[in-house]
């Protein structure tokens, strides 16, 4: 799978390791970790959204995640790329023609996305798909030209991702890391500092939280303003 998350291993970030486990799930249980209404991207950007391990950027492994199960994350990534603040307007999530396949049924068929797929092989559209593009050139005209589209979201694989993020009108990535080693054979190009920087968001909690034994914690990379 050209997985759906992940951020380059140049930038790393604080980590607690003495954070106790049973404060960790006793928060997980009780607090929200983000406000989708404030993490939206300025007007005519996008947001990229992926996950990744800690130790080597890996976002994939024959077609699944490389980790076990993170519902926080999962419920984190549905509500993202989902949310709107027009109940009339829907998000669009852009994608490679393996990552949609790779998806879930429930995630395709989500009645507030619009999903673009980048493919030059899909000669007919598939069920749930509302435009299939030959680059992501093409793909992003076309979101930020929908009427009814309100955010944008690029949500992999690697190539995608790598594209994706050369853009001038990526505002942010937002990135799960996940701790601990994986088998990987998909893996997200590296965040490059000099474009990107790290950034706190008061819509997001960032602490570690832990889940079947897998630590993890939320960060969010914003494009640098241009100096002129």
């Amino acid at each position: 799978m050209q997985g759906r998350h992940h951020v380059g291993h140049g930038i790393q970030c604080g980590y607690s390791a003495s954070t106790s486990s049973h404060g960790i799930m006793e928060r997980m249980n009780n607090v929200q970790v983000y406000d989708p209404a404030k993490l939206q991207p300025p007007t005519g950007k996008f947001n990229a959204i992926v996950a990744l391990s800690d130790r080597d950027g890996g976002i994939g492994n024959k077609g699944t995640l490389p980790w076990p199960k993170l519902s926080k994350d999962l419920e984190y990534y549905q509500t993202l790329t989902s949310f709107t603040t027009d109940p009339s307007k829907k998000c669009v999530n852009i994608r490679g023609r393996l990552t949609w396949e790779a998806g879930t049924a429930a995630v395709k068929s989500h009645p507030r996305r619009l999903n673009v797929v980048i493919s030059s092989k899909m000669a007919k559209r598939p069920e749930h798909v509302h435009h299939i593009a030959k680059s992501f050139e093409e793909a992003l005209s076309w979101s930020l030209a929908a009427e009814d589209a309100e955010n944008v979201w690029v949500l992999g694989g690697s190539n995608v991702y790598k594209t994706a993020m050369s853009s001038p009108l990526c505002h942010r990535v937002y990135v799960t890391r996940v701790f601990g080693e994986f088998e990987s054979d998909v893996f997200f190009p590296e965040i490059d500092p000099e474009k990107f920087q790290h950034v706190r968001d008061e819509a997001l909690v960032d602490t570690p939280f832990e889940e079947n034994g897998t630590r993890y914690q939320f960060e969010i990379y914003e494009r640098k303003p241009v100096v002129q």
